[in-house]
């Protein structure tokens, strides 16, 4: 290997090892280094443009929230002590989830209202006398400024595993939805869960009645993947970085991988089967090189995809799960590829002497956005991937260095940080670069944001100081606005690199 290939290799094997600060750096660094030709596909933004963006800061919305309510009324029948665990834990699930669209819904508590059970209890049972207006529940909601109302009626499972072993503890609830204003049921539901299946009932549950109120997927049944190094040992200088895999809301958390090395850079295929990821493996009496694997989330079966020299990171799939676009150096410098899974046919889709990562794809698979230092620091860029270099633009101008850029389900807007004030913030531009939110401020050092699936929040790490000599990665929710919830992480070592499924 050439002197100068050897360096830029273990330069950008740097930049994966390390966060995502570190990395930009490097790329910037090595742009001020290499040439500053563009090729003529390359369409550079004008220089006034920088002067002129549209910094637009984020404040609250005014939204009129809509006002809803669940109900757990009295049991049919006598429960067991776990069988009421689980039926208290399901409507609190079921709260939690729709807190989640706090800009959409006010979740209220059924103790502010007297004899709350009694008046839900009174709703009548068939479709023909809901629509009678004497109805005394729906006019006592109406008054009480309710929008939406969810009755949940539970009662021991009578199914066949009744009474046998881990069966006993099972319920069947039957659950309601209304639309006060509307003075109809929009959703009913019978569904039976013990313990294990609470949760995952829960959630399908409070998708179900989502969906009837706002004719679109929510966000309850989505899982984020991220990376954890709670399996190291820093006292003696053992870094093991693993995948996990939670629901959205912290909960039901798994790792998913162990290799005890480090793994980096998950991403997860389109019809949520498959998880790309890469391991840098460090064998004795071999040279350290990074190795892009698949694993099918089904089989858990763990399948090597590439293994040439050098860096083999940054995947992300296609809108086909054939292809995958991913950085590779094994000509020296780091350039993008398409790699087909099936021929393992090459075809590069940059070609610059600067650094270009970091790749992904639009929905519609039309464009992809990438990281690239070709002009200076570490921009954003976009091209068409039908060919190699084209039609590339820069999108991003604020701050010093910029990555991980994600794309929104919408195909409109896109998530990335930007390094400035001495720490990393995330910004929200739209797809034509015209108009950019700040998202974060004096929060940390926020990095690797990451649209959910119906485009209304975003995960991402956030770096907080603990002391002079140690400081925590967690992860974060926000709505795309910017109105952070707590962290859905905790005790589980430095959390990063997020990927929401879709």
């Amino acid at each position: 290997m050439k002197k100068h290939t050897f360096k830029f290799t273990l330069v950008a094997l740097m930049c994966i090892c390390l966060s995502s600060q570190s990395w930009a750096r490097a790329i910037s660094k090595t742009a001020t280094t290499t040439s500053a030709a563009t090729t003529s596909a390359t369409v550079e933004a004008p220089k006034e443009k920088e002067k002129t963006m549209n910094i637009v800061p984020v404040g609250e919305a005014v939204l009129d929230k809509e006002k809803l309510l669940f109900v757990q009324l009295p049991p049919k029948g006598t429960l067991q002590e776990k069988q009421q665990e689980s039926a208290n834990s399901f409507i609190g699930i079921l709260e939690n989830d729709f807190a989640f669209y706090r800009h959409l819904f006010l979740v209220t508590d059924a103790k502010n209202y007297q004899n709350a059970s009694t008046q839900a209890g009174s709703l009548p049972s068939s479709a023909a006398d809901l629509m009678a207006t004497s109805s005394p529940a729906y006019s006592y909601w109406q008054e009480n400024k309710i929008d939406y109302l969810v009755t949940i009626v539970t009662a021991p499972d009578a199914g066949p595993a009744a009474g046998k072993g881990k069966g006993a503890s099972n319920v069947h609830s039957t659950i309601i939805a209304y639309d006060i204003r509307k003075g109809s049921i929009i959703h009913k539901e019978d569904i039976s869960y013990g313990a294990e299946s609470t949760r995952s009932s829960a959630h399908q549950v409070a998708s179900n009645i989502f969906f009837k109120m706002k004719g679109r997927e929510a966000i309850f049944k989505s899982k984020i993947f991220f990376v954890s190094d709670r399996s190291s040992d820093y006292s003696r200088r053992v870094i093991i970085k693993e995948i996990y895999v939670m629901d959205f809301d912290g909960q039901n958390i798994t790792k998913l991988t162990n290799h005890r090395g480090i793994v980096i850079s998950p991403a997860i295929s389109k019809n949520n089967q498959y998880l790309l990821y890469s391991l840098i493996k460090e064998e004795r009496g071999k040279k350290r090189n990074v190795e892009l694997y698949r694993l099918d989330l089904q089989t858990r079966k763990q399948t090597l995809i590439s293994s040439l020299e050098g860096i083999n990171s940054g995947a992300v799939f296609f809108i086909d799960e054939n292809y995958v676009a991913l950085t590779l150096t094994h000509k020296g410098n780091a350039e993008i590829h398409m790699l087909n899974l099936k021929t393992k046919d090459l075809r590069p889709l940059t070609n610059h002497p600067s650094v270009d990562v970091d790749p992904f794809f639009a929905p519609d698979g039309k464009s992809m956005v990438f990281v690239s230092g070709r002009h200076g620091n570490a921009a954003i860029f976009m091209l068409d991937p039908s060919g190699k270099e084209k039609e590339v633009r820069r999108l991003s101008y604020v701050g010093e260095i910029h990555g991980t850029p994600r794309i929104s389900p919408s195909n409109k807007e896109i998530v990335f940080s930007s390094w400035i004030d001495g720490s990393f913030s995330i910004y929200r531009i739209d797809v034509t670069g015209n108009e950019i939110h700040r998202l974060t401020k004096n929060f940390g050092s926020n990095e690797n944001p990451y649209f959910s699936n119906d485009g209304e929040f975003i995960v991402f790490s956030s770096k907080r100081v603990l002391s002079k000599y140690s400081s925590v990665n967690n992860l974060y929710i926000m709505t795309r606005d910017g109105e952070i919830f707590g962290a859905i992480t905790g005790d589980l070592g430095n959390c990063t690199s997020p990927v929401w499924s879709n």
